[in-house]
C-alpha cells in the first residue's frame, strides 16, 4: 500500500467540497460539464428576466404613486385649505412631479401588445432552455458502444457493495487461472491515516474499501439494492442514480482525470443515513490493470 500511498495520494485531485465553497463542486467528467454549462446558461435567462421584472415594478410604482400624489396635491391647493407646511410640500411635490410624465401609466393599462410581448416572450425563453436541457438528458442517459467495464453497486443499510463484472480489455489480456470478477463490501471508517499521504482523514467521507476505477474510459454502472431505495451520488461526475430494491437501474461514467471522488447516499434510507458514504478512485489505465490482475490487494 506504501507504494500506491506514493504515487497516486501525494498530489492528487480531490473530488469534494471546499470549506466555504461557493457553487458546484470541480467537474471531472463531461456530464458535469454539461450541468455545470447549462447552469450557467440558464442563470443568463434568469438574470435578465429579474432585470427586467424589477425595472417593469419600480416603473410602475414610480408613475402610478406620483400621479396619485399629484393629485392630491393639486386638490388640496385648490381647496386652499393648507398651512404654510402643507403648501412647502405641496410646492415641492409639484416641482418634482412636474419633471415626470405621470400620464404615460395609461400604456401600462390595456395595452394589448404589453400583454402580448410578456406572453409570447416567455414561450421563447423556454424554448432556448428546454433545447439544451434535452440534448444535457439525452446525453446522460446515451450508452456508449466501447464499454470497458461494469460495476454493479448494490446498496444496503448502511454500506454499499461492488461488483467488478468480467471487464474487456482492448490491450491486455487476463490469463487463464486469473480472476476477472469479484465483489466487496464498503464501509465507512472513522479516523484511519495509514493510507492518506500529508493530510487529515475525511470524516465521514472516508471508507475502508474505495472503488478503483480506471480514468479516460467509458464505465457502466448498474445500481439496485437489498432493502430500502438508496441513491448513488458523486458531486464531481454529475451522477445521481436510485438503488431500488427488485429494480436494475444504470448510469454511465466516464471520468477524465485521476483522483479521489467522494460522494454518499442522496435518499433518505434510515436512521443510518448520513453514514453511508462513496469514496472513488480513479487512476489511469495501465495502473488499473495492474492492480485488478492483484485483486486491489493491499
Amino acid at each position: 500500500m506504501s507504494q500506491i500511498s506514493s504515487i497516486f495520494f501525494d498530489d492528487m485531485n480531490l473530488g469534494l467540497s471546499k470549506p466555504g465553497q461557493f457553487g458546484f463542486q470541480g467537474p471531472y467528467g463531461p456530464l458535469m460539464e454539461g450541468i455545470i454549462d447549462l447552469h450557467d446558461y440558464i442563470c443568463f435567462f434568469l438574470i435578465m428576466i429579474l432585470t427586467a421584472v424589477c425595472w417593469m415594478l419600480a416603473f410602475t410604482i414610480y408613475y402610478y404613486s406620483y400621479s396619485s400624489l399629484a393629485s392630491q396635491v393639486k386638490q388640496t391647493i385648490l381647496n386652499k385649505s393648507v398651512s404654510s407646511d402643507q403648501n412647502f410640500f405641496s410646492n415641492f411635490c409639484t416641482n418634482f412631479i412636474g419633471v415626470v410624465k405621470y400620464q404615460e401609466t395609461k400604456h401600462f393599462s390595456h395595452w394589448t401588445f404589453l400583454e402580448f410581448v410578456w406572453t409570447v416572450l416567455p414561450a421563447f425563453v423556454l424554448l432556448f432552455i428546454v433545447v439544451p436541457s434535452f440534448i444535457l438528458l439525452y446525453t446522460m442517459d446515451e450508452s456508449a458502444s466501447n464499454m470497458v467495464l461494469t460495476l454493479k453497486v448494490i446498496g444496503h443499510q448502511w454500506y454499499w457493495t461492488y461488483d467488478y463484472v468480467n471487464p474487456t480489455f482492448y490491450n491486455f489480456k487476463l490469463n487463464n487461472d486469473a480472476q476477472t470478477s469479484f465483489s466487496f463490501d464498503s464501509y465507512m471508517i472513522v479516523n484511519d491515516n495509514s493510507i492518506l499521504s500529508n493530510s487529515e482523514s475525511l470524516r465521514l467521507l472516508q471508507v475502508d474499501k474505495p472503488v478503483w476505477l480506471p480514468s479516460n474510459v467509458h464505465i457502466r454502472v448498474i445500481l439496485t439494492s437489498t432493502d430500502v431505495i438508496h441513491s448513488w451520488a458523486i458531486p464531481s461526475f454529475g451522477v445521481k442514480v436510485d438503488a431500488v430494491p427488485g429494480r436494475l437501474n444504470q448510469t454511465f461514467l466516464f471520468v477524465n482525470q485521476s483522483g479521489r471522488f467522494f460522494g454518499q447516499c442522496s435518499e433518505i434510507c434510515g436512521a443510518n443515513h448520513g453514514f453511508m458514504p462513496i469514496e472513488v478512485i480513479c487512476v489511469p489505465w495501465e495502473q488499473w490493470v495492474k492492480f485488478f490482475e492483484n485483486g486491489f490487494k493491499q
